[in-house]
């Protein structure tokens, strides 16, 4: 990553930053300096989360589509079932 913009996330309103290999955050208590550390923090997880996502979608794909296969097998025609109130 050499670059990164953040926009609207904690107390940064706006942030345009070259990286370099090593980065040195320096600045007064309540500049957000550990808010951006968050934000990578925040990243990593969703990450992880999509990731996790992409992993088991082909499976919940697979579920949903035999639910609605056994489902379309149990109605005929244009049935549909009823709801006991």
């Amino acid at each position: 990553m050499q670059h990164i913009e953040l926009a609207a996330f904690r107390s940064i309103r706006h942030l345009s930053l070259d990286l370099a290999p090593l980065n040195i955050l320096i600045g007064a208590n309540g500049a957000g300096k550990s808010n951006f550390i968050s934000f990578f923090t925040l990243s990593t997880i969703c990450r992880r989360i999509v990731r996790a996502i992409q992993r088991v979608a082909p499976y919940f794909h697979d579920f949903i589509s035999s639910r609605k296969t056994r489902q379309a097998g149990r109605w005929m025609g244009n049935e549909c079932p009823r709801r006991n109130a």
